[in-house]
């Protein structure tokens, strides 16, 4: 395979799990105002922007295992198309 080739299957890989990630983030989060919150205000000083802020509504553990779930996937669709296992490096490249 050409290196052209690799490096177009690795850009597909990573941009579909960046999409992967996105979708995660915005099924498992939510827009609040900070005045809605308990105990908490916002400074007199601080604009009305800074009052809203996104809460994860997704336990840790299920959050880690859905972005290992994702390099997973990444690496079964690298093997498929490139005939053998991406490598660490290539792994690196592609999911930080």
């Amino acid at each position: 395979m050409e290196p052209q080739q690799l490096n177009e299957i690795m850009k597909k890989i990573e941009h579909d799990g960046m999409q992967k990630v996105k979708e995660i983030q915005s099924s498992n989060s939510e827009t609040t105002s900070l005045s809605r919150l308990p105990l908490a205000k916002a400074s007199s000083r601080e604009s009305s922007d800074s009052e809203t802020t996104k809460l994860s509504r997704l336990p840790l553990d299920q959050a880690i295992n859905q972005l290992q779930n994702i390099i997973a996937d990444g690496g079964k669709e690298f093997e498929q198309k490139m005939g053998r296992p991406m490598t660490y490096g290539e792994m690196r490249m592609m999911f930080g």
